[in-house]
C-alpha cells in the first residue's frame, strides 16, 4: 500500500460518528486465526465479540463501530492487510476514525486451550503494549479485557467469575466442506490424502467435486504420465500436488494448470530463440540486446546479456552476436557466404549459444540465434 493515501481531513468530518459509549475510543481491527487451522476460525468471532462486549460495558471506554470503518476504508481504499503490517498506516487510519486506541492480536488453537496475544496501540504515542493469555472458556477473554481495561482506564476491574467457565472451544463446526478441482487434463488421476478418488474432467469450465471433507488441510495430487510441474530453483519435475485448507461447510475452488514435462523442459532450457531477416534491396545495419540473467538450480542468479548485429559495411555482410556471461566475454561472428547457410556456437558455464546467417536467396539475408540452458536435459 502506498503511503500518503490517508486523507487526514476526513478525520474532522467523522470522528464524532464513532464512538458508541463516551470515554477512550477503542478500534478492534483484527483478531487472526494463528493454528493455520479453518476448523477454529470459530474462535475470532467468540474471542473478538466478548472482548468488545467487556470493553463497551466499561466506564471511561468508547468501542468504534466496526461498520463505519469498513466505510471508511472503503472510502479511503485501504487493505486490512496493510493496516496491519504498517503500524503507521493503522495510527494514521485510528486518527481518521477517531480512535484513541487500536487492537490487533491473534490466536493458536493447543489442543484443549488457546493462546491469545493482543497488541494495544496507542494513537497518540505510537507506542504498543501486549497482553497475553491462555485458557479454554469465557475468563480467558475476560481476565484480558480486564488488563486492557486497567491499560486504557487506570482502573481495576473484575469480570472473570465462576460463572463465566463456559467453554468457547466446544462450539466447533464440523460441517463437511468441498473443493472444486478444475484441470486442463484429461481424465487425470485424482489422489486425496493418499487415496485414489477420481478422474479429472479435461473441461477447464467443469470441475470434479470432492465432496464430504472434514474441515481441516488436506493433500491433493494429480497424476497423469508424462505431465506434471517443475519446482525451483532446483528445477524438479513431479506431480502437481497441493496441500488445500477446507473450511466447514464451504467449498474451495481449485485450479490444476499442468503441462507436459517435455514442454516444460524446453520452456526452462530456452533463454532465447530468435531471428530477423534483412532485405537485399534495402540493406541495414542492426543491434538487438536482450538480458537473459537466470537462476540456476542451486538459487544462485547468473548474469547474461546478449547483443546481436548485422553489418552491412562490407563487401559480405556480417553477424555478430557478443556474449557478456558472469564477468566472461566472447563474441560469436560469422561472414556471409553466397549461397551458403554458415553457422557457429559456443558453450559457456551452463548455456549453449548459437548464431546462424543465412545467404542462400536472392532477396534477403536471415539472422539466427538462440541461448539454452545445458543443466537441464530434455
Amino acid at each position: 500500500m502506498k503511503k500518503g493515501v490517508i486523507l487526514l481531513p476526513v478525520f474532522f468530518l467523522v470522528m464524532s460518528l464513532f464512538a458508541q459509549n463516551s470515554g477512550s475510543p477503542v478500534a478492534f481491527l483484527s483478531l487472526g486465526n494463528q493454528t493455520m487451522d479453518p476448523r477454529y476460525d470459530y474462535l475470532e468471532g467468540i474471542i473478538t465479540g466478548l472482548l468488545l462486549y467487556d470493553l463497551s460495558n466499561t466506564e471511561g471506554v468508547g468501542v468504534v463501530d466496526h461498520s463505519n470503518m469498513n466505510r471508511i476504508m472503503e472510502e479511503q481504499k485501504l487493505q486490512l492487510t496493510g493496516l496491519l503490517a504498517d503500524q503507521s498506516e493503522a495510527i494514521e487510519f485510528g486518527k481518521i476514525i477517531g480512535a484513541r486506541y487500536l487492537l490487533k492480536g491473534g490466536y493458536v488453537f493447543l489442543g484443549s486451550e488457546v493462546l491469545v496475544n493482543i497488541s494495544l496501540i496507542d494513537v497518540e504515542t505510537a507506542r504498543t503494549s501486549v497482553f497475553s493469555d491462555r485458557g479454554s472458556t469465557e475468563n480467558l477473554v475476560h481476565r484480558l479485557a480486564e488488563k486492557l481495561i486497567l491499560k486504557i482506564t487506570g482502573k481495576e476491574v473484575v469480570l472473570a467469575s465462576e460463572g463465566s467457565r463456559r467453554s468457547i472451544i466446544s462450539f466447533r463446526d464440523e460441517t463437511p466442506g468441498s473443493i472444486a478441482l478444475y484441470s486442463n487434463l484429461i481424465d487425470a488421476e485424482i489422489f486425496l490424502d493418499g487415496e485414489f478418488t477420481g478422474y479429472t474432467t479435461g473441461n477447464k469450465r467443469v470441475p470434479y467435486i470432492i465432496e464430504n471433507l472434514s474441515p481441516g488441510s488436506h493433500i491433493v495430487r494429480i497424476f497423469l504420465q508424462g505431465f506434471g510441474v517443475a519446482s525451483f530453483p532446483e528445477v524438479e519435475f513431479s506431480d502437481w500436488e497441493e496441500v488445500i485448507s477446507v473450511k466447514s461447510g464451504k467449498q474451495q475452488v481449485v485450479r490444476a494448470d499442468i503441462g507436459t514435462i517435455n514442454a516444460l523442459k524446453y520452456s526452462l532450457r530456452k533463454l532465447l530463440r530468435d531471428s530477423f531477416i534483412v532485405q537485399k534491396e534495402k540493406p541495414e545495419n542492426i543491434t538487438l540486446e536482450e538480458d537473459l540473467s537466470f537462476t540456476d538450480r542451486e538459487g544462485s542468479r547468473v548474469p547474461l546479456k546478449v547483443k546481436i548485429e548485422f553489418r552491412f559495411n562490407t563487401e559480405n555482410p556480417e553477424a555478430y552476436m557478443t556474449i557478456e556471461y558472469d564477468g566472461t566475454d566472447k563474441i560469436l561472428s560469422l561472414k556471409s557466404i553466397p549461397g551458403e547457410n554458415t553457422e557457429t556456437g559456443s558453450t559457456i558455464g551452463l548455456v549453449d549459444f548459437f548464431l546462424r546467417l543465412d545467404n542462400r536467396y536472392d532477396y534477403r539475408y536471415e539472422v539466427s540465434y538462440s541461448a539454452f540452458r545445458n543443466d537441464i536435459e530434455e
